[in-house]
């Protein structure tokens, strides 16, 4: 074969499908003889990221129940109803922060390694949240809440990190890691948040004591969550090695034929099926798998945000509205007693899913299962009008359960569809891209929906112009998800093969 080096045009054959030919032939070769059984995980470096994942959610997690009370301090003249503005503006802050810095702890992780990037994550979470903890008015709290996002690097790369160390036949068990921990983290995360808040009305002795304490009402589960972000960080200090760095066989680092490269992938249709044949963020934003997956997973994540940032509002408004009237301890030990539930399904369903479907069709089966219950939820509030006192507890807890079990699947279909689209030594840039992109729609789906649900909550129109319209965009979001998969190129997301 031969190249005009000047135009960047081939021959008789071009270097970008020589190479490409010589890399896809070993792949599929290698990807056509899977083994029979799932290679087994390597648990110390798994359960090393599954701490830090869990320290991570349990972060998040633990303020989400506060924050409408937190906002509430700032604004006693607000009422109740039209608190959903300001909560969303507050929950929306660390996504911004996550949307500017995410790609580049993503470049910075596939440069650098995957260790030093998560140890300065870990730090900066459990800075982070105590000076959240500290906020005496909604200007501070918003911007410690940017900080926050901002320094957040753990996520994506803790996704690049379980790539590196696992291949197709065990990613369904390492990366139900994700909603395994996402599980524990609400089980444990808004529980803490709830019985801590406002320590001294519930412990007056702790008054003597940590007089601090009454000054910064939500300080308590801030510390809690810095010292596990701490202890986190020493674990993955101790425990969790550097992967090898690997170099992509698509990777080609002279000029002129990354040139070729690019120019053809251009013009070829084909070539946008397949993963990207260079880590530039051009070439990863021209590559249909790294786009339609990085699309999945920001519909996944506006939906889930929404049900996320409604549900307590929900669970917070008077039933005349559509509402429960809960208190902050009630709504913390609803989403709490849901975890074990949680934690059995990643554990046992989700990894078990693969091995019978692809994990696009998984995918698009727990989007659909979300959709539907999402859809329904609203039904729950009939539970007001029962004669049993726990029920309105119940129907609560069930709809939590029946909405973020199939969410908390979806997201590890997902995460594996993200990695699937590119070779290992780019995975963090993948997920960097992925991480911007729900960054983007977790930023604005909280004050989205939650401006949202305060108007519809204040209407005297009918169904579906009511509390329920909320729930039904998020649930024709979470349905598009579903169709929107079939777009996938077929390479990526095969079925486990165990």
């Amino acid at each position: 074969f031969f190249f005009d080096a000047d135009s960047c045009e081939t021959g008789t054959e071009t270097f970008y499908d020589a190479i490409r030919d010589m890399a896809d032939g070993s792949l599929e070769k290698s990807r056509l003889n899977q083994p029979t059984k799932a290679t087994p995980l390597p648990w110390k470096q798994v359960l090393s990221i599954g701490f830090t994942l869990l320290i991570n959610h349990f972060s998040i997690l633990v303020v989400f129940p506060l924050l409408p009370f937190m906002v509430s301090d700032f604004f006693p003249e607000v009422p109740k109803e039209q608190l959903g503005y300001r909560v969303g503006y507050l929950a929306s802050t660390f996504f911004l922060g996550q949307l500017l810095a995410s790609y580049v702890w993503g470049w910075a992780s596939d440069r650098m390694g995957r260790r030093p990037i998560l140890l300065l994550g870990l730090l900066g979470t459990s800075v982070s949240v105590i000076l959240f903890g500290v906020s005496t008015s909604y200007s501070y709290a918003l911007t410690m809440r940017f900080l926050w996002g901002f320094l957040n690097a753990n996520v994506a790369v803790c996704k690049a990190y379980l790539s590196d160390i696992l291949d197709h036949s065990n990613k369904g068990m390492g990366f139900s890691m994700f909603g395994f921990q996402a599980a524990l983290g609400r089980l444990l995360g808004p529980s803490v948040g709830g019985l801590l808040s406002h320590p001294t009305e519930k412990f007056p002795a702790l008054l003597r004591y940590i007089p601090l304490l009454q000054r910064f009402p939500y300080l308590l589960p801030c510390i809690v969550a810095a010292v596990l972000g701490l202890t986190a960080l020493v674990c993955t200090y101790l425990f969790l090695p550097e992967v090898p760095r690997r170099e992509s066989p698509q990777a080609v680092d002279d000029e002129e034929a990354s040139c070729v490269m690019d120019n053809v992938q251009d013009r070829a249709v084909a070539a946008h099926d397949r993963r990207p044949s260079s880590g530039r963020l051009s070439s990863m934003l021209r590559n249909r798998g790294v786009l339609v997956t990085s699309f999945l997973f920001s519909l996944l994540g506006f939906a889930h945000i929404g049900f996320e940032e409604i549900f307590p509002l929900w669970l917070l408004t008077d039933p005349s509205h559509g509402g429960f009237n809960f208190h902050e301890g009630m709504i913390g030990a609803l989403i709490g007693i849901t975890g074990p539930v949680q934690l059995l399904t990643q554990f046992m369903v989700v990894p078990w899913v693969v091995t019978k479907v692809s994990y696009k069709a998984g995918f698009q089966l727990a989007m659909a299962m979300f959709g539907v219950a999402i859809a329904l939820a609203p039904l729950a509030s009939l539970a007001n009008h029962s004669k049993y006192t726990n029920m309105p507890i119940l129907a609560g807890g069930l709809v939590y359960m029946a909405v973020n079990i199939p969410a908390e699947a979806a997201y590890t279909y997902v995460f594996v569809l993200v990695n699937d689209a590119v070779d290992g030594p780019m995975c963090g840039r993948a997920n960097g891209i992925s991480q911007t992109m729900v960054s983007f729609v977790r930023m604005i789906g909280p004050a989205m929906w939650g401006s949202l649900f305060a108007w519809s909550d204040s209407q005297t129109l009918d169904f579906p112009i009511d509390f329920r319209f909320t729930f039904l965009l998020i649930s024709a979001t979470a349905l598009s998800a579903a169709a929107f998969a079939e777009s996938l190129p077929s390479h990526i997301g095969a079925k486990s093969s165990a």
